[in-house]
C-alpha cells in the first residue's frame, strides 16, 4: 500500500457518480469542457469509497533547472504527429485501422517492449535473431539529448519513491531485472503528449502494480486540460513543476485545452514501466544496439536485392529458352 495519509495535505474521499458499466461506455470519448465536478489545484491525496488510493498530487516539487533543460531537448521530438495511439486520441472506426485514427502529437522515449512490423520483417529477411524490445527512435538517434533529460526523469522518480514507496520499490525491482531501465529509476518508458486532449482510456500496457507518473512542461497561457477520473467526477490541474501520481488502471481522461493556437504548449510527460519487459524480456542481457537494427536492415535489403537479381536472371534464361524452342518449331 502507499504511504499513510498525510496531515499536511488535503485529504479527500470520493464516491462514484457513474457505475463501472457507465464508465466503460465512455471509452474512447472526448470529454467536454467543465465535465469534472471538482478540480484540485493544491496538494491532495484522494481515496475512493473503499479507502483505496486514486491519486497523490503535489505542487511545485520538481527542480526548475531540470524542467527547462528537459523542455529544450524534448520539444522538437514531441511536435511530431502520429496516428498509432488508437482510442487515446478519440473515437476510432469499427475496423480499427491505424490510418483512420486521429493524428495527435504523442510520442515515446526510452525503451519499448515491441518492435515495428518493418523491423520484424528486416530481421526475418536477414535471418537474424529478432529482439523482443528496442530503444525508441529518439533515444537511439539522439543520445546527447537523451542524456540531458535524465536529471528531469530522476526528479520525477524521486517523487514517486517519496509518495509511493511500496509501489516504487516493487516496480523498480522489476525494472532492474531487465536492461530496459532508465538510469536506475523505476521507469522504462516516457510518453510525451503535446497539446493533446486524451479520450477516456486506461493505460493497459503499464506495469499492473504501479502508479502512473504525470508531469507537464508548459509555455504560454491556457486553461483546461484537467486530468481526472470520470467515474468519480474529480480531476487535477497539473502545471509546471507539479507531480501527479495516479491509478492509470482506472478509466481517466482530460478536458479540452483552451488557448490561442500557436501561443501555448502543454507538454505532458508520462513516466512508467512497460509490463511487456517483465513478462517477455527477462532473458535479455543488453539493449539491442542501433547498429544491430541497421545491420538487419542492410542485410534484408541485400538479400532482397539478390533474390530480385536471381529472379530476373531466371526470367531472362526462361525467355531465351522459349525463343530457341519457338525457332525449332
Amino acid at each position: 500500500m502507499p504511504t499513510s495519509r498525510s496531515t499536511h495535505v488535503l485529504q479527500l474521499t470520493v464516491k462514484p457518480i457513474l457505475s463501472d458499466e457507465e464508465t466503460k461506455q465512455l471509452e474512447g470519448t472526448l470529454l467536454p469542457t467543465d465535465y469534472f465536478n471538482r478540480v484540485i489545484r493544491k496538494d491532495a491525496d484522494v481515496y475512493n469509497e473503499k479507502g483505496e488510493l486514486i491519486l497523490r498530487f503535489r505542487k511545485k516539487v520538481l527542480p526548475e533547472k531540470h524542467m527547462k533543460v528537459a523542455y529544450d531537448n524534448i520539444i522538437h521530438h514531441a511536435r511530431q504527429y502520429t496516428s498509432t495511439r488508437g482510442i487515446y486520441g478519440g473515437p476510432t472506426d469499427k475496423k480499427k485501422l491505424v490510418q483512420h485514427n486521429t493524428k495527435i502529437r504523442s510520442n515515446i522515449m526510452g525503451y519499448f517492449d515491441t518492435i515495428s512490423i518493418i523491423q520484424k520483417h528486416n530481421f526475418r529477411e536477414a535471418n537474424m535473431k529478432t529482439p523482443c524490445a528496442r530503444q525508441t527512435s529518439f533515444t537511439m538517434n539522439h543520445p546527447d539529448k537523451w542524456k540531458k533529460i535524465i536529471p528531469y526523469i530522476k526528479s520525477i522518480d524521486a517523487q514517486y519513491k517519496h509518495l509511493f514507496p511500496t509501489e516504487h520499490n516493487k516496480q523498480r525491482k522489476e525494472a532492474l531485472r531487465t536492461p530496459y531501465v532508465i538510469a536506475n529509476t523505476a521507469f522504462s518508458t516516457l510518453t510525451t503528449n503535446l497539446n493533446v486532449q486524451s479520450a477516456v482510456h486506461t493505460d493497459s500496457g503499464d506495469y499492473p502494480d504501479g502508479f502512473g507518473n504525470l508531469c507537464v512542461l508548459t509555455t504560454g497561457t491556457y486553461t483546461g486540460g484537467y486530468t481526472g477520473f470520470p467515474k468519480y467526477g474529480i480531476a487535477v490541474d497539473v502545471r509546471m513543476g507539479d507531480f501527479l501520481g495516479m491509478n492509470v488502471h482506472l478509466y481517466h481522461a482530460n478536458e479540452p485545452i483552451i488557448g490561442k493556437e500557436g501561443e501555448y504548449e502543454r507538454l505532458s510527460i508520462v513516466s512508467y514501466l512497460r509490463k511487456g519487459f517483465v513478462s517477455r524480456c527477462l532473458k535479455d542481457k543488453r539493449v539491442p544496439s542501433a547498429k544491430y537494427f541497421k545491420l538487419a536492415a542492410k542485410k534484408a535489403n541485400e538479400n532482397k536485392s539478390r533474390r530480385h537479381k536471381r529472379k530476373k536472371t531466371h526470367n531472362h534464361k526462361s525467355r531465351k529458352h522459349h525463343m530457341r524452342k519457338s525457332r525449332k518449331l
